[in-house]
């Protein structure tokens, strides 16, 4: 390159020695004399320029013969240092080869060259060469313009960097902008629009019909006001609206909107964003659902617990009734109606507390493949002739804390529907059990507010080749409120999501509409060891000897009807209305108490406190402790501490009599 640059020097020399016989000291004057000569008026001009000027003389290597002093300012240079110089007497040699390519370009080409440089220091310049002519044609010098753009370059490296990092955020966060220029109606997006309306940059041309064609039905009336809107220069307010993609699958967008407005203040120009947010709104759903389900659980809970103390009031009357009319035989079968009412009545409140998850749970270690071995002849009887019942039992299961008649319920629950889901044609349910660990279970086990961990889980899973359920039959699944069925039917699947709570158990539903549903119950394994032994049958109790026995409940109807039950049983009663008048009872004189049967939840003192403050002042006081709530809830206030026994509402005397016996046996 160097040894053609030189050659080409000295043709070019030979030829402007040849041609030119103007000499070196002329060529300024020269290329002034359009202006006439006024090499005075064009030295004050050049002087002034904000921009850095240089002309070189092309007769005599390029030497320069003007450098202003905005180019000793931009170049660094003086023009001691440079005028009469040629660049290879100035610069490094690898830099004077650029600058005489440049000179020889513009002598040849004609018109302007362009020659963008970074320079030492980082600076950026940017330089317009021309040759300047006589009116014959011939070139008499080569006039520089160059302009520091250092800082232009850093700020379009800047603008570069935010758009890439812009680019970045809105891909993070799921975020596409749309622009459109009303006058020419040309539409840009980014890439990011493009993927999350399910698109191939390139192959789709953007436009905003393209999101209208997607947006749902119900709500393309809003977006279509919203346009207007902002077409006619008004503000409008940021939107979420529905959208179906081309594979069919439903989306939520967020959407915020904006237009910049002309003098008659009509836009003149609208963009957008747009935000993917269907994980966030089901989410969002999933948690007011939760909320839903827990509020009308906790409210299910205290009805059923108020209801419980009626229950209880009205069987320890009825028990009394009978104990006092056994000679009175019209009498006996009304009261044996009553009897049955009132455990119907009973098993109610047992389905509200199942939903609420505090119903009553006689834990046990269990093999789940035996709790669903025992049922085929019950649910074959319960479902239509043309299904077919199919069982799939993995051998080994390890075993579960549960309690078997709930789980028996649930079962018979999940059947039962499956069984409705296939109609009147014929079908198959599958009932499978095994086993699956699970390193996240919230991934895709649904648990509705409670929390599952990472484990063993032992599962039961149960298939039909029903219709399937629609997406709004899916949501609203375990809404007590919400049913496909005809009414009067009872909590059904919303009390199935109870017992689960209280099993710290998930559950995962896969169905579409014509091609059946799965419901998948996961069951924490238990750790402890297989399932026990059956025990030996239990040892006779001791013979209740009476005593004395404080009695706390706050509903006077339970405080009379058990009372009079523990007389029956030759105890003597004291009662007390809270755990406030209990303790202050029992501080009078420890030792006169045998037992404390008393209530949980009390006004002014509840159980919970009334016990520990008794257990303090007499750790060997036996106290049994009675609640519409299950025992496992109860327990969990209890860890340090052992109950004398546990007494859950409605109670008969039967029941009372054991738990009595127990505590004092």
């Amino acid at each position: 390159m160097r040894n053609w640059l030189l050659s080409a020097r000295a043709r070019l020399l030979c030829l402007m020695r040849g041609c030119f016989s103007v000499r070196r000291r002329m060529a300024l004057a020269k290329a002034t004399e359009p202006m006439g000569g006024n090499e005075q008026f064009l030295a004050r001009v050049l002087e002034a320029m904000p921009l850095a000027l240089f002309g070189k003389d092309p007769g005599d290597q390029f030497r320069y013969v003007l450098f202003n002093p905005k180019a000793e300012e931009v170049f660094g240079l003086g023009r001691d240092q440079v005028l009469h110089r040629t660049d290879y007497e100035i610069f490094p040699e690898a830099q004077a080869d650029a600058y005489w390519e440049a000179d020889l370009r513009a002598l040849w080409q004609g018109g302007t060259v362009e020659t963008p440089e970074q320079i030492a220091g980082g600076i950026h310049l940017h330089t317009l060469k021309t040759t300047i002519r006589d009116e014959e044609g011939r070139p008499h010098l080569v006039l520089g313009i160059t302009e520091d753009i250092t800082g232009r370059k850093r700020m379009e490296t800047e603008l570069k960097h935010s758009r890439e990092s812009l680019a970045k955020a809105q891909a993070l966060a799921e975020i596409g902008n749309w622009d459109w220029e009303l006058a020419t109606g040309e539409v840009r997006w980014s890439d990011q629009m493009f993927r999350i309306l399910g698109l191939e940059p390139g192959v789709q041309v953007p436009s905003l019909r393209t999101i209208m064609a997607r947006t749902h039905p119900e709500d393309r009336p809003a977006f279509g006001r919203a346009m207007r809107r902002l077409v006619a220069g008004r503000e409008v307010r940021p939107m979420d609206f529905r959208a179906v993609l081309e594979d069919g699958s439903p989306r939520f967008f967020h959407s915020l909107l904006e237009g910049d407005r002309g003098p008659d203040g009509k836009a003149v120009r609208l963009r957008g964003t747009l935000q993917d947010i269907t994980e966030r709104r089901n989410t969002e759903d999933a948690f007011r659902q939760a909320q839903k389900l827990e509020s009308l659980g906790v409210l299910a809970g205290g009805i059923a617990h108020d209801f419980n103390n009626l229950l209880s009031a009205i069987g320890g009357n009825l028990e009394l009734a009978q104990m006092h009319m056994r000679h009175e035989p019209e009498a006996a079968p009304f009261l044996i109606k009553i009897e049955k009412i009132l455990k119907r009545a009973s098993e109610l409140t047992h389905q509200m507390l199942a939903y609420s998850g505090k119903g009553r749970l006689v834990v046990k270690k269990l093999n789940l493949n035996q709790v669903a071995e025992e049922m085929p002849n019950l649910l074959e009887v319960s479902i239509s002739k043309r299904v077919a019942l199919d069982y799939r039992f993995e051998p080994n299961l390890p075993p579960i804390e549960a309690d078997g008649a709930q789980l028996q319920q649930v079962i018979m629950n999940l059947v039962t529907n499956a069984s409705e889901s296939i109609g009147d044609r014929d079908g198959t349910i599958t009932v499978t059990t095994g086993m699956e660990y699970l390193a996240a279970p919230q991934e895709h086990v649904e648990s509705h507010g409670w929390s599952l961990v990472p484990g063993l889980y032992v599962t039961l899973e149960v298939a039909d080749t029903g219709c399937g359920m629609s997406p709004e039959t899916r949501r609203r699944l375990f809404d007590p409120f919400f049913t496909t069925k005809f009414s009067g039917r009872g909590l059904g699947l919303s009390a199935m999501l109870g017992i689960l709570k209280g099993h710290n158990a998930g559950i995962r539903i896969r169905s579409r509409e014509g091609e059946g549903s799965s419901f998948k119950l996961y069951f924490p394994a238990s750790v402890t060891g297989g399932v026990p032994a059956v025990p030996a049958p239990a040892v006779a109790r001791a013979r209740l000897s009476g005593g004395n026995i404080l009695l706390v409940d706050d509903e006077p109807d339970i405080l009379e009807a058990t009372s009079e039950l523990l007389a029956a049983m030759d105890f003597k009663v004291v009662p007390a209305r809270d755990g406030l008048e209990a303790l202050e009872l029992f501080q009078s004189n420890p030792a006169d108490f045998s037992l404390v049967l008393m209530d949980l939840t009390m006004p002014r003192m509840d159980g919970r406190e009334a016990f520990h403050l008794m257990r303090a002042q007499d750790p060997g006081l036996k106290i049994v402790l009675c609640s519409g709530f299950n025992e496992v809830d109860v327990a969990k206030d209890f860890p340090h501490t052992s109950l004398a026994g546990f007494l859950q509402k409605p109670y008969t005397f039967q029941m009372l009599k054991d738990v009595v016996q127990q505590a004092l046996g």
